[in-house]
């Protein structure tokens, strides 16, 4: 499995896994959901968006009944951010080019949505004249 239930029970590998982050289900209206902090757990192109650093924390809305699995991320990619019950938040690979996935939509937040849009711009812009993105 490459994904995690996050509402009621489910098991991963043969192991019970136990859900501790109520998300918004996916008929409720996504503005203005569900939110609650996660934790930046590495440098990287999450982090820069936010103008952030590991540690430090962001709030991020919820609307999904999945999770990505740290125990199934493909070769190369790296968990940058972590929720509270250790859903995984953001997952990049490890690399100069920009390869971020999110678990939150950035889009429908009005504080933080900006700041990874204008980041995505730069780094496209980056990449289209042929240098590597920076982080």
């Amino acid at each position: 499995h490459t994904l995690l239930k996050l509402t009621g029970a489910d098991t991963h590998r043969g192991h019970a896994v136990t859900v501790r982050l109520v998300h918004i289900g996916l008929n409720l209206k996504h503005k203005g959901g569900k939110i609650h902090n996660a934790r930046i757990t590495r440098n990287g192109f999450f982090s820069k968006a936010l103008e952030k650093s590991a540690g430090d924390e962001v709030t991020v809305n919820s609307f999904h009944h999945q999770a990505v699995s740290a125990a199934a991320l493909g070769n190369g990619f790296q968990v940058t951010a972590q929720a509270f019950d250790g859903s995984i938040e953001a997952i990049e690979l490890d690399s100069d080019r920009m390869v971020l996935g999110v678990q939150f939509h950035p889009e429908r937040m009005d504080d933080i949505g900006p700041s990874f849009f204008n980041l995505l711009t730069a780094e496209a812009i980056r990449y289209k004249s042929g240098r590597l993105c920076s982080q």
